[in-house]
């Protein structure tokens, strides 16, 4: 019967050890595959890491030529600018050079003894109308070219003519000397 009890006591010595065996085997397994999913996950970390690396790389550039792009407009706009500003320069500069000979040639033409005298006639048409008249006639002959043998003898005469413009009235005075032709 001993020997039937060393059986059965040989046989879970046996079992045992299978037993012993196979969770070892299956702890081995796990373990592996524990390791497998840890290798797995740190190739997909990799992945992500260089994908974002990559994203923000990607992303870093489209900015930094963005910004490139936004300094060259902004200097192309920049030099536009200059260049408008050197035309409208050149535009108003050139206005004022028109409006001065403007001012000049109005000037001149508003002291021109025809201008003053028209104005004094407009003034007072009926009172001055003869006596303008005769010093207009006398003032053209006086100014007649020395070789216009017509008008020499009216030379010599004085015509003294103070003329004032103070943007409010013009005021001419006349003081001719006249002779027997007159």
């Amino acid at each position: 019967m001993q020997t039937f009890l060393e059986l059965v006591h040989r046989v879970e010595k046996k079992k045992d050890k299978v037993k012993e065996e196979e969770d070892e085997k299956k702890a081995k397994e796990e373990e592996k595959k524990k390791k497998m999913e840890e290798e797995e996950k740190k190739k997909i970390f990799k992945e992500e890491k260089h994908d974002a690396v990559k994203k923000v790389k990607d992303e870093k550039d489209e900015v930094k030529k963005a910004k490139e792009s936004g300094e060259k407009a902004l200097e192309k706009a920049e030099k536009e600018k200059e260049k408008l500003e050197e035309k409208l320069e050149k535009d108003n500069h050139h206005k004022q050079d028109i409006l001065g000979r403007y001012e000049r040639l109005k000037e001149r033409r508003d002291n021109t003894v025809e201008s003053l005298l028209e104005k004094k006639l407009l003034e007072d048409p009926i009172d001055n109308i003869s006596h303008f008249t005769n010093v207009f006639t006398y003032l053209q002959q006086s100014i007649a070219p020395p070789w216009d043998h017509h008008s020499s003898h009216h030379r010599g005469h004085s015509c003294d003519a103070v003329f004032t413009n103070n943007n409010s009235a013009t005021s001419a005075s006349f003081s001719v000397a006249r002779d027997r032709d007159w």
